[in-house]
């Protein structure tokens, strides 16, 4: 049920954010009062609108999509919906991978001068942690040696001070050792690794997803619907494995953890 209600909302947001079409204008306003009409009479206990079919029975004002057919497309989330204000309000947090990644490399700028070209190939989904990344890599480019303070400072001058707030924010954990200042190199290195695979793999794996969405979108076929639940699970896989980061603190004066 919920995967047909988020559609149809989808659908509807969808609509909502098209540019307007000339001639048609007034006619998608009716339909909307008539589809706002149908709601209040549900709520007030009048007639149901259309139902759904076979088994998902209901009135529920929506239709049940048949595997292979090209007339119910999976729906994604349109251009226009995805540049506005209202969805990408929902995106401005950074993530945590990437915030552990920039924080590790704010707290051990070493990782800047040994692992440089590395952290350049990285791409981050958040712009402000984007923009963290450029700033760091060309505020080491530029300098021969500099501690941690030093870059903070180089850092505020260049007004980030908000942005890496908001990077310190989103590590709401402690259990990432090798990211904290008093990791031992060889803490950090581990870490670092590990972050770096895991955040290419998910960077790869988005993009699949994207393809088997469009895929999906052209040809509603049942191999095209499995692809796109094989990657979804490939990414919740993903997700899980970055739980397993815990830093193995030997180095540090932690006792070894196992796998």
């Amino acid at each position: 049920m919920r995967k047909y209600y988020r559609q149809d909302f989808q659908d509807r947001l969808r609509q909502f954010f098209a540019p307007a079409q000339r001639g048609n204008f007034q006619q998608r306003g009716q339909s909307g009062g008539q589809a706002g009409q149908n709601w209040r009479e549900n709520a007030a206990g009048g007639q149901p609108g259309p139902k759904f079919g076979g088994k998902f029975g209901g009135g529920f004002g929506l239709k049940r999509p048949e595997v292979g057919s090209h007339n119910t497309p999976y729906v994604v989330v349109s251009g226009q919906l995805a540049s506005s204000q209202l969805y990408r309000g929902a995106r401005t947090a950074v993530p945590l991978r990437e915030a552990l990644i920039l924080q590790a490399a704010l707290n051990h700028p070493w990782l800047l001068h040994d692992h440089m070209e590395e952290l350049a190939s990285l791409e981050f989904r958040n712009q402000d942690a984007e923009r963290l990344k450029h700033a760091l890599i060309d505020i080491a480019a530029h300098a021969s040696a500099m501690d941690s303070t030093a870059i903070r400072v180089e850092l505020d001058r260049r007004e980030f001070t908000g942005i890496t707030e908001r990077i310190e924010a989103a590590i709401t954990t402690a259990s990432v050792w090798g990211a904290r200042p008093d990791a031992a190199p060889e803490d950090v290195l581990v870490t670092w690794q590990q972050l770096v695979a895991l955040h290419r793999q998910w960077h790869s794996l988005t993009k699949e997803l994207k393809d088997a969405e469009l895929a999906l979108g052209h040809d509603s076929s049942e191999a095209n619907y499995l692809r796109l639940r094989d990657v979804k699970t490939r990414l919740e896989r993903v997700d899980g494995t970055e739980a397993l980061i815990e830093g193995f603190g030997a180095s540090s004066g932690r006792g070894a953890r196992s796998l």
